[in-house]
């Protein structure tokens, strides 16, 4: 049983062993395939790249250091050092080397990019390249194994490498070369450099020039083949045998793929070349190509669309939107003004003829072009730009102190306060006008360093009424606002102290009465006064016994510039005002002295029988209690007689009403006067009166309150008003009644010396009437309303509604 455990752990251990070995062996060949077959080289980034392709024909191979497959060239593919390509019979490819130069690789040609001294050096391994040589640069290559430089005035030399020997040659234009040793050579169309497998750079004569078909020549041809003509001549008087012309499609010339110089040829690309009897050439080997010419149908040329202005990547200067900016091209056409070069975003497109006027709202880079029928002109590019920033505004005239300005409050309740109580002030600032601008920006700082801002703010106009400003020293600056909403330039730092308005400037409190050591007697009141000031809205009345003020006597909060203080002791006293305006000053008055002084026992005795006989007038000897007081009334009078209706409506304040009354025990006997006197309508006039007598006996009823029922009688007399028959003429009269009367009265509501007092009236036989009234009494004033309606039957209903307001003195026995 333990071995077989011990085998199944072990059995378990080799599993897992096995597993980490199958992963680390599919790693390690994913990274290998990835190193040895995958294109290194297949990007376009150029991230240290030596060469491009700018184009090819048919299938182009190339094969990366360290890789094993040949993998097919893209257009657009970059290189890399020691990269491989090659050409097939009929493929071509051009490409871009790192700076620019043009290099052609024709068919049946191997290729390897190499570094030489931190840059590319070119190596034909087989067949044969053209190279551009720019202006100005020097181009290396590896020529046989030997590293040589090559520099020119922009010629096109020729690298081949055919049966071990690598040569170099001109196609146009003379090179300087110059090896790695420091020897130099000059190589033109007559001669050429041959490395041989001794690795010895030669320079040797060439004894015939080719001359048709030129190196690199195009031949068209509209069969299938043809026969090329091939001229040359000697270029050296010491050899003038003529010579073999050879033709192949492979540059290395073998002999089973030699064309006779007589045969047709069909499209292709084809190497040619002059040798001796024995072999040796005798002339460079120049190259031709074939190509079918393609039928092409004759067609109408198309218009030419040409613009005139702006010029392509004009700037053109915009001083605020809506400026024009003019486009003028040849005849009648659409023109399209975009913001991209694609023209998928529109921005104009209009059918004008010759000229166009664009209102600009906007700035940056636009396209432009016109188009007719289908067909479209070149692609401009314009650049809209806004004019200069606007200078900075003219504070040199800026004042340096500014006084601050009162703000009225607005609502109608404040309206009716003077300039004293301003809740608020402003301070104007102003500057001069720049031209062009739209809107001004004003910042005020606290310092001059700038490091607090007190208001910052946008305004139309070159000046800023600052609301709310304080009471202190600011520094303030101006900036103008183009048209494209651009800051300008900031104006110099400018200080400037706000002061108070005209009329704040003194903060001391006048006061006016008592004078300074002013005496009263005891008993007398005295009146303080003071001189109002603007922007305080409450006092602060100080009254001492010391001078310093340190413990105040009375120190009270008052709305008004007088306050009157009776029953002061006797002594010498001290007062002052003090108050705080709406700048938040602290204002002050003076101290003064009053000296109040004892009354002697006769001035006491005097005083004592003005008061008793004051009392003594105002208090009535008399078996009654009295109410008296005056009345307003507006009374109603209505007639419905007949066909006859119609009202008419007086005012009057000049009534008065007269009760008298007297308490036995739980009886009241009481009498009441009432008589008004006004006119109605337009002309007549009315005298309404009554009088009451009766008597009332006292209830309690369970309630808090004694309720008065009574009963009399009432003598009244009323104005009446009749229309004429035959007209609208009016004429009045009298009506007199005597009619039975009650009454019911209480007191239901009563505090301290106050109370509420209500009273109701009925009346019946010679008239109806209902009243009710109510008073409110303070001590022994009062004032109140009443209502009451009267209705008497004369030859139809009459009847007068009144309301009433009382006022009165009511004397108690």
């Amino acid at each position: 049983m333990n071995k077989k455990t011990l085998f199944d752990e072990g059995r378990m251990k080799s599993s897992k062993l096995d597993w980490i070995l199958v992963g680390f062996f599919s790693i390690v060949a994913v990274w290998s395939a990835k190193i040895l077959y995958w294109p290194s080289s297949l990007d376009s980034s150029g991230t240290g790249s030596f060469a491009k392709i700018e184009s090819l024909s048919n299938i182009v191979k190339s094969k990366s250091v360290g890789n094993l497959a040949w993998n097919d060239v893209q257009v657009g593919q970059t290189f890399k050092r020691k990269d491989l390509l090659f050409t097939y019979d009929k493929s071509r490819a051009k490409l871009i080397l790192e700076r620019g130069e043009n290099l052609e690789l024709l068919p049946n040609s191997l290729i390897e990019l190499d570094q030489f001294s931190g840059g590319l050096a070119i190596q034909v391994k087989e067949g044969l390249i053209y190279l551009d040589i720019k202006e100005g640069e020097s181009v290396k290559v590896n020529l046989g194994g030997k590293q040589i430089s090559l520099s020119s005035k922009n010629a096109k030399v020729k690298l081949s490498t055919s049966n071990g020997i690598s040569k170099l040659e001109t196609s146009n234009g003379d090179v300087s070369v110059q090896s790695s040793t420091g020897e130099t050579f000059k190589l033109d169309q007559d001669n050429q450099i041959e490395v041989n497998d001794s690795s010895e750079i030669k320079l040797s004569e060439k004894f015939v020039k080719l001359l048709s078909p030129k190196d690199g020549a195009q031949i068209s041809i509209d069969e299938d083949a043809i026969e090329v003509e091939y001229q040359w001549e000697f270029t050296s008087q010491s050899y003038r045998t003529n010579p073999e012309i050879e033709i192949s499609q492979s540059s290395i010339f073998e002999s089973e793929k030699l064309i006779d110089d007589d045969d047709d040829i069909g499209v292709g690309t084809y190497f040619w070349r002059a040798v001796n009897d024995e072999g040796v050439v005798l002339s460079s080997t120049n190259t031709f190509e074939i190509i079918k010419n393609q039928k092409i149908e004759k067609i109408d040329p198309a218009p030419v669309l040409q613009l005139l202005t702006p010029a392509d990547l004009a700037e053109i200067n915009v001083s605020r939107p809506g400026d024009n900016v003019e486009f003028s091209f040849s005849g009648q056409a659409i023109i399209e003004i975009a913001k991209d070069q694609k023209f998928d975003d529109i921005v104009v497109s209009a059918d004008v003829d010759n000229s166009f006027l664009w209102k600009v709202e906007s700035l940056g880079r636009f396209y432009w072009r016109i188009k007719k029928d289908s067909i479209y002109s070149e692609i401009r590019e314009i650049n809209i730009k806004p004019g200069a920033i606007l200078p900075a505004p003219d504070l040199e005239r800026a004042p340096s102190e500014l006084k601050l300005i009162p703000l009225k409050p607005q609502s109608f309740i404040y309206s009716l306060i003077s300039n004293a109580y301003a809740q608020d002030f402003s301070a104007e600032f102003e500057w001069s006008e720049v031209d062009g601008a739209q809107a001004y920006i004003i910042e005020i700082f606290a310092d001059k360093n700038q490091s607090k801002i007190l208001s910052r703010q946008k305004v139309n106009d070159n000046q800023f009424i600052w609301i709310g400003a304080p009471l202190r020293q600011v520094w303030w600056r101006v900036k103008a606002i183009d048209q494209w909403q651009r800051e300008g330039v900031p104006s110099a730092l400018v200080q400037t102290a706000l002061i108070p308005p005209n009329g704040w400037e003194e903060t001391e409190i006048e006061l006016d009465s008592p004078r300074h050591r002013s005496e009263f007697k005891q008993n007398n009141s005295v009146e303080f006064e003071w001189d109002s000031k603007p922007g305080v809205k409450d006092w602060i009345f100080l009254l001492s016994k010391d001078l310093d003020f340190k413990k105040p006597v009375k120190s009270q909060k008052i709305s008004s510039n007088e306050i009157v203080l009776n029953d002061l002791p006797v002594g010498e006293w001290y007062w002052r005002i003090k108050a705080f305006d709406s700048l938040g000053r602290e204002l002050l008055s003076k101290r003064r002295k009053i000296i109040i002084t004892a009354l002697d026992v006769v001035e006491v005795a005097k005083e004592e029988t003005r008061v008793n006989e004051y009392k003594l007038r105002l208090n009535l000897r008399s078996p009654f209690d009295i109410d008296i007081g005056l009345q307003a009334s507006k009374p109603n009078y209505e007639l419905k007689k007949g066909r006859q209706d119609f009202n008419l409506t007086g005012m009057t304040a000049s009534g008065f009403n007269l009760n008298l009354s007297r308490e036995l025990s739980h009886y009241r006997l009481f009498s009441n006067l009432s008589w008004v006197s006004g006119k109605a309508f337009d002309s007549l006039g009315y005298q309404d009166s009554s009088l009451n007598l009766g008597l009332q006996k006292s209830y309690d009823w369970n309630l808090s309150f004694p309720v008065w029922v009574g009963a009399g009688l009432s003598l009244n007399r009323l104005s009446s008003y009749e229309r004429a028959a035959n007209s609208n003429t009016l004429s009045d009269s009298t009506i007199s009644t005597f009619s039975l009367h009650s009454s019911l009265l209480a007191q239901p509501f009563v505090w301290d010396n106050k109370y509420i007092e209500t009273q109701l009236d009925l009346s019946l036989l010679g008239q109806m009437a209902f009243g009710l009234h109510a008073k409110y009494f303070v001590g022994k004033w009062f004032y109140g309303v009443g209502f009451k309606n009267q209705t008497i039957e004369k030859e139809g209903d009459y009847s007068v509604t009144t309301l009433m307001l009382h006022f009165g003195y009511r004397w108690q026995r």
